[in-house]
């Protein structure tokens, strides 16, 4: 409810706003799209498509994949092989590392040729993590609640402004505790089972069995870490999210600039994740395991990502109170992004 009351009180002080949008001042010509994120590798893929004018466009939008586009793709002035796979996307094959220039050309019959440059950034050393579990007041259910915190420390490059991601994976498992004793072997189907019904026996043999395991990304909890913008109080009253992006969260270096900085990872404890076959549903909640990942990004990447995340989160813009900003691009000519990154990560730690 006073969510509601504050939505509505900033309704009335937008009432006298006024926001002319002609519909003429877009451009209506087509442009290539081209979508490129190059990184440490021997294999890199590109997507390249038409814009859609908004003068032509309609509820079915007409297939816009290109497959028949001329490309130069170069790393260090030196020329890729490129292979058209199908549905708009190429393959590029050609070793690339750290600190290489990458730069190409892209050419379609009827549009305009478009072009652009990064650099594969250099990668970050991280530790390796550590996991506990902690207690957090959550507002929106008004209770605490347990998250295992994994936390990780990286040292920034002084000097230099840099751009970050980072993502916590999560590995879940399944399985069951085999308890060997003298006469016979007891199997549990899970930790709380065990933990409820096996009575210590100096002389049994405890075993963990892991039989399988699934891997996800993690939404986390950034309360406990200012670098990743948790969202405020105020903010939240207002009906604000601060979503990220298939989870990864994207930070800079102007408060941390050329220091050894620790991250804090929350993620819920009972999380629970599980796979559907269509007969059944496989509960993967035996244990887990996590392993962080510091992305090094490059700028153009970095705010391609950042107007990503204000689309995502602009729910005033979806009601129709304000416009919602474009994404980033650095193709000339065009539209898209080629950015670069590399990826440092930790072990796996379990809980």
């Amino acid at each position: 409810m006073q969510k509601i009351i504050y939505f509505i009180l900033l309704l009335f002080m937008l009432v006298s706003c006024k926001d002319d949008i002609s519909i003429n001042t877009i451009n209506n010509s087509e442009k290539l799209v081209v979508y490129c994120f190059p990184t440490e590798s021997d294999t890199t893929y590109m997507q390249v498509v038409r814009s859609v004018p908004v003068k032509n466009y309609t509820n079915t939008v007409d297939e816009k994949t290109i497959d028949n586009a001329e490309i130069n793709y170069n790393v260090n002035g030196k020329a890729s092989n490129i292979e058209y796979i199908g549905k708009g996307f190429y393959k590029i094959t050609g070793l690339q590392k750290k600190g290489d220039n990458i730069s190409f050309n892209v050419q379609a019959e009827g549009l305009p040729s478009v072009s652009a440059t990064t650099t594969i950034p250099e990668s970050v050393n991280i530790s390796e993590p550590t996991a506990k579990e902690i207690a957090l007041y959550d507002q929106n259910s008004e209770s605490t609640q347990k998250f295992d915190q994994v936390t990780a420390t990286f040292t920034d490059t002084p000097n230099t402004h840099d751009y970050y991601a980072v993502r916590l994976l999560v590995k879940s498992y399944d399985g069951y505790v085999k308890v060997s004793s003298k006469n016979e072997t007891y199997n549990f189907p899970d930790l709380k089972t065990y933990k409820q019904n096996y009575y210590p026996d100096p002389a049994d043999t405890v075993t963990f069995v892991y039989q399988d395991s699934i891997y996800n990304v993690a939404e986390i909890n950034r309360s406990s870490e200012d670098l990743l913008s948790p969202i405020s109080e105020v903010d939240d009253n207002f009906g604000f999210s601060n979503e990220s992006y298939q989870n990864m969260y994207i930070f800079d270096d102007a408060s941390i600039n050329g220091k050894t900085y620790t991250l804090h990872l929350n993620i819920l404890s009972n999380i629970s994740y599980g796979v559907s076959t269509g007969t059944q549903y496989k509960s993967y909640d035996f244990g887990k395991a996590y392993q962080v990942q510091l992305i090094h990004l490059t700028p153009q990447y970095y705010y391609f990502l950042k107007s990503l995340n204000q689309i995502r989160n602009n729910d005033m813009a979806k009601y129709g109170l304000s416009q919602i900003s474009p994404t980033v691009s650095n193709v000339t000519s065009g539209l898209g992004l080629l950015g670069g990154w590399i990826t440092s990560q930790t072990d796996w730690v379990k809980k």
